[in-house]
């Protein structure tokens, strides 16, 4: 190892396998750094392996740019400025990236001709919200990115407490980008004429629903729902949860369902 101190000498043989330098590539690459130019035959006796070692890994080390070999009666070869070495390593790697960026687009293209409908669906997404202030807050963000009909379809009290959070200002920005929300509710409340007094909104309508709990679904996009809500008018109440899925499956039967209960509503005459 000549000059090389020993842990330097390992930790360096290490961190070149990072540019695709195997165990013997490192060694000759370091001892041509350390001696100079060397025959083929001086590298296999200074590292104390056979030739045909020393002939595999000068292939391999050719192929990265780290050696240069010169042809005269006896071949000896050296080692390329590392500078110069590294950075041909590293501009044939960004080539590689855009090749394969390139292959990906084509490959994606095809596989999609060839993917069953059904694996979208084995895909699909479900979480488990838990806490009303997280509730509320998803409820929020789904109304807030809509881009199609949304149902919210909830309890009067429900929906009284949605007021006070932020859930009237995000209805009435998605009603300006022409995003209709359809509320339905079980009763009258005053609620209700301050969502259409101070907001414009007056897409709400009262109906029988088939059970106290929460449908927030947005056509061919998100689901949220709950089973029965908690009568506490607590926001910070935390024994409530909310299931949200994107399974289109789900989506279409339950945007199905609020279309009917939407039916079967009419339309809110406050006081």
């Amino acid at each position: 190892m000549g000059a090389f101190d020993s842990d330097l000498y390992q930790e360096i043989k290490d961190e070149l396998s990072y540019f695709g330098l195997e165990k013997t590539d490192a060694e000759i690459y370091l001892t041509l750094l350390e001696f100079g130019p060397s025959t083929m035959s001086e590298l296999a006796t200074k590292l104390e392996v056979d030739r045909g070692k020393i002939y595999r890994a000068m292939e391999r080390l050719q192929d990265l740019g780290m050696v240069i070999l010169h042809n005269s009666k006896i071949t000896s070869c050296e080692a390329v400025k590392p500078e110069e070495a590294f950075m041909m390593i590293i501009e044939k790697k960004k080539t590689k990236i855009t090749e394969l960026k390139h292959a990906a687009k084509t490959i994606e293209k095809e596989l999609e001709q060839i993917t069953r409908p059904t694996m979208s669906q084995a895909a699909s997404a479900f979480s488990i919200i838990e806490g009303r202030n997280s509730i509320y807050a998803r409820i929020g963000k789904l109304i807030q990115d809509a881009q199609n009909t949304v149902y919210l379809v909830t309890t009067a009290d429900d929906l009284s407490r949605m007021f006070q959070t932020a859930i009237p200002e995000k209805i009435n920005l998605a009603i300006k980008k022409n995003v209709s929300i359809n509320i339905a509710v079980d009763a009258n409340s005053g609620i209700l004429q301050n969502l259409s007094s101070q907001y414009g909104i007056s897409n709400i309508r009262i109906g029988t629903l088939p059970s106290k709990s929460r449908i927030i679904v947005e056509k061919k996009a998100h689901l949220l729902m709950s089973g029965a809500i908690k009568e506490t008018n607590s926001l910070t109440e935390q024994s409530e949860s909310i299931l949200y899925s994107d399974s289109l499956e789900m989506i279409e039967n339950m945007f199905s369902l609020c279309e009917q209960i939407w039916k079967k509503t009419k339309t809110t005459i406050v006081s």
